[in-house]
């Protein structure tokens, strides 16, 4: 026996010898490869799997898991093409200062943009090849009038609105901006040009007027770019950090995979299980509109249905071990009804609600979170557009070139919607009563949210959209934040720890599994949504897209 076993040590003795003797040194350098969306969380979809599409959420856990290793010292950060708004990137900028805390942080960059010194804006060292291309400007924006090619070709809108600044269908009645709408584009861009400059100089450490020149140097190249200190070096990666194709496994093996929902539903069942308190993350995305939510299709964007988020928010409720709950906001806006609706579970909760804006949460985006206990956002966020309006199309002369007649009978207030006719005088005196009342309750609701006077409201209201700087100045906002914070507010809030998990509420669907898909032969109606027969709480801006 004694001699077994002292074989048996020899030989494990040899197999440690022989296993560090051919073992790789251990790596100190990670790699992470920055590109995408950057949903919240992604689903199990054939797209999602396809795309590789890598979530918000499983991106902080693996910088999380990065900064909290003692073998890695060193990150570099490759940045690839981002399909993400200026407040996702903002959110993307705070997980990179998170691990430049904790870690020598490395970005190397392919187009040295505002945007991506934003993004890189608290790493140690911000790099790009000679080659990058260079773009530094200011934020911009345009937009479409089709009011005269509309009309030349007999299609007219009719509309009804409360707010001088509450233009979303004017891109569908009129030829060019109106002063109202410029006035408002314009001090958005002057504060998320404000904003931008500010955050890039705290993170770097220098005075924002010299970040602020940045954007009118006419850099044309990455040297340039390295002698006025825009970045600090010209590199291409491989000068940065050197892995060969071995070592470069193991470096890798630091970059996490990704956490799909699956996942995070087995260890919420566990945590479940375990009893321990928890918060709930509900999430508002696209149109909000009446019914079940509808995924994004090749031929439509996402919709919010109002039945899935109160039924999410009820479970939340419902649920024993939920102490708070987050409202993730990116929403435009849509239906006053299927606002109002979810508005109602927040204002009801006994728990306390947080709401985290996204890139857009204005006009019913910002009504649904208006009765949360605190709102936060980013500097970019775009939100407000406090007004209420009706539109429909009318096609009275198109019809009549093309020989089409309609006839009508019974009650013509019941035709009030149809696209052949314009609406009479006594309609338009009834929508616009309507109109009133909507934007009335719209201001109540955001009065007792944000615990301010009605009159107070309606002069920050009126339609008008705020930057979430401004938001914070006039009251609309708590504090600046994004999801992540959002988050740890709601923790504190409901005195849990930081390590309190999180869940995401899923009940069983109403119908079947097609429900959600969009029907067909919606037609122009479909197109249109949410205008229609519904009283809108909208920011429907075809084109709008803040460039820089």
């Amino acid at each position: 026996m004694a001699e077994l076993t002292d074989h048996l040590a020899s030989v494990l003795r040899t197999i440690s010898d022989t296993a560090r003797a051919g073992s790789r040194p251990r790596p100190d350098w990670a790699v992470v490869d920055l590109r995408g969306g950057y949903p919240e969380h992604t689903s199990l979809s054939l797209r999602s799997l396809l795309a590789g599409t890598e979530s918000f959420e499983a991106l902080h856990t693996k910088l999380e898991r990065l900064g909290a290793s003692d073998r890695i010292s060193h990150v570099l950060v490759r940045v690839g093409t981002l399909t993400v708004g200026a407040a996702t990137l903002d959110a993307l900028a705070d997980l990179l200062a998170g691990l430049a805390a904790r870690k020598h942080v490395v970005a190397s960059l392919p187009t040295i943009s505002a945007g991506t010194l934003l993004l890189t804006r608290s790493v140690q060292e911000v790099t790009a090849p000679p080659s990058a291309g260079v773009l530094l400007t200011g934020p911009a924006t345009e937009r479409s009038y089709l009011g005269g090619f509309l009309g030349s070709h007999g299609i007219g809108f009719e509309t009804e609105r409360i707010g001088r600044y509450k233009s979303a269908a004017s891109t569908f009645t009129d030829e060019s901006m109106d002063d109202a709408e410029r006035e408002q584009l314009q001090a958005y861009l002057d504060t998320f040009r404000e904003e931008w400059a500010a955050r890039v100089a705290a993170g770097r450490g220098l005075q924002p007027d010299r970040v602020a020149g940045w954007l009118s140097a006419d850099l044309v190249n990455a040297e340039q770019a390295a002698a006025a200190g825009v970045i600090h070096r010209v590199a291409y990666d491989d000068e940065i950090v050197q892995i060969d194709p071995a070592a470069r496994v193991g470096a890798l093996e630091y970059v996490l995979p990704r956490i799909d929902r699956a996942a995070s539903r087995s260890r919420g069942l566990i945590r479940r299980a375990a009893g321990a308190d928890r918060v709930a993350v509900v999430r508002v995305e696209g149109a909000i509109v009446t019914g079940l939510s509808r995924p994004a299709t090749p031929f439509s964007p996402p919709a919010c249905g109002s039945d899935t988020v109160v039924a999410q928010l009820r479970a939340a409720k419902a649920d024993r071990a939920t102490k708070a709950i987050v409202l993730s906001v990116n929403s435009g806006g849509g239906s006053a009804l299927a606002s109002d609706l979810i508005s109602r579970e927040i204002a009801t909760a006994e728990v306390p609600v947080v709401a985290a804006m996204d890139d857009v949460a204005a006009s019913g985006g910002y009504y649904v979170a208006a009765r949360a206990r605190e709102i936060i956002a980013s500097p970019f966020t775009l939100t407000g557009s406090i007004g209420v309006i009706v539109a429909r199309p009318v096609l009275r002369e198109l019809l009549q070139r093309h020989g089409i007649v309609i006839d009508r009978l019974g009650d013509d207030r019941a035709l009030m919607f149809s696209a052949a006719r314009e609406l009479t005088d006594a309609e338009r005196t009834f929508l616009h009563a309507m109109v009133v009342d909507v934007y009335t309750r719209f201001v109540d609701e955001v009065a007792a949210g944000r615990h301010r006077d009605h009159a107070e409201i309606d002069a920050i209201g009126q339609g008008r959209i705020w930057s979430g700087a401004d938001a914070l100045r006039v009251g609309l906002i708590d504090r600046f934040g994004d999801r992540t914070t959002a988050v740890e507010r709601a923790r504190e809030l409901a005195g849990l720890p930081a390590s309190a998990p999180v869940w995401r509420p899923s009940p069983r669907p109403h119908r079947g599994p097609l429900a959600a898909v969009p029907e067909l032969g919606r037609g122009v109606e479909g197109l249109l949504e949410p205008f229609g027969q519904e009283k809108v709480l909208t920011l429907l801006r075809p084109g709008l897209r803040v460039r820089w």
